[in-house]
Formats: structure tokens, sequence, C-alpha cells
């Protein structure tokens, strides 16, 4: 039987990386506020695991890293696919 599989995002590791370059907090209500984007969404974007990606959000914070960092990133960079049973077994 195949796994269920599922997509998780790269944000909070973003939002590290991008503090340590920029040498100051990155706040997910800064990302809200830059992008338009509620702040739940960008809550959930850091920690939900979503059944399929989520590309238009994903591109809108994408554009808000690539705008501020040296580092290029894509939207296919933002999501790594997770199997959902090990994070059921896990939890």
């Amino acid at each position: 039987m195949a796994r269920k599989r599922g997509y998780a995002t790269n944000l909070e590791q973003w939002k590290r990386e991008l503090s340590a370059e920029l040498q100051r907090d990155v706040t997910s209500e800064e990302i809200a506020r830059e992008t338009g984007l509620a702040y739940s969404t960008v809550i959930k974007h850091g920690g939900h695991v979503f059944s399929r990606p989520e590309t238009d959000t994903a591109a809108r914070i994408v554009d808000f890293f690539n705008e501020r960092s040296e580092k290029k990133r894509t939207t296919l960079d933002y999501f790594v696919e997770v199997d959902l049973g090990q994070l059921l077994a896990v939890g």
C-alpha cells in the first residue's frame, strides 16, 4: 500500500536564515504585512502539513524572501514532501 504524502514548508528555516543574514529578527507579522497575507495564513505555513501545496501563497512568501536575501529561492524549494504515516506515528 502506498504511503500518504503531504507537504510541509521551509518557512521557519528560511526565517532563521534571513534573520541571520540581515542580523535582525524576521517575524511572521512582517511577512504578513509585506506580502498582504493574513497573519494566520503565515502562521499556518510555518507549522502545517498540507495535502497539496498552496502555490499562490507560497509564491508570495518566496517573493518576500527573494526581495530581501542574497539567496534565491523557488516555490519548489519552499515545500518539502513528508510521509504522513510517519507524522501520525510520531505525534
